[in-house]
């Protein structure tokens, strides 16, 4: 926990991160082909930031202007209170951080549905040009289909990964704002 001054706002702020994890189990294999990898790679970006204020009343909201405010200011340590905090202000805190994982949550599905409209571009441009090729190489039919439906499988199996996309809590810092 720390304190710091900012013109015009008080109460508390609770500035967390999370981490965009995507499904585990096929990042062990080995390659670019690798469909949470491929997923990563669409992803605008890989940690969600939001700050809210907790305004002593018990009310609770997400406030970006706060995060550029909170990185440039000058923080002081604040020791722990003898005994633990009181009660009521560590339900003001997990009531801060479930509106932030709400606040994470909503912006994490609009990252999933950014990278997949990349998806279906870069799939959409592959085809064409995957396909323009095998036949200017004369590439049989058959063959072809089956590079074109591979190609098609590993764009939908990068997909699938996305919506596997999950939130996980890597930090939340507590500032007193006087």
């Amino acid at each position: 926990m720390g304190r710091t001054r900012l013109r015009g706002v008080s109460g508390a702020a609770l500035d967390t991160r999370f981490l965009v994890a995507l499904p585990e189990p096929a990042d062990l294999a080995q390659g670019a082909r690798v469909p949470s990898r491929r997923a990563a790679r669409h992803l605008e970006e890989a940690q969600v930031r939001v700050a809210v204020r907790l305004d002593g009343r018990g009310g609770v909201s997400v406030e970006d202007a706060l995060r550029a405010q909170l990185d440039s200011a000058k923080l002081e340590p604040v020791p722990a209170p003898e005994g633990g905090p009181p009660g009521a202000f560590a339900q003001a805190v997990e009531a801060g951080l479930r509106v932030a994982q709400e606040e994470a949550q909503r912006r994490l599905r609009a990252l999933v549905e950014a990278a997949k409209a990349r998806i279906r571009a870069e799939q959409e441009a592959t085809s064409l040009r995957l396909g323009r090729w095998l036949a200017q190489s004369k590439v049989p039919a058959a063959e072809a289909a089956k590079v074109l439906a591979a190609e098609a499988q590993l764009h939908k199996e990068t997909t699938a990964a996305l919506d596997g996309a999950r939130l996980e809590l890597d930090q939340a810092a507590l500032i007193q704002l006087a």
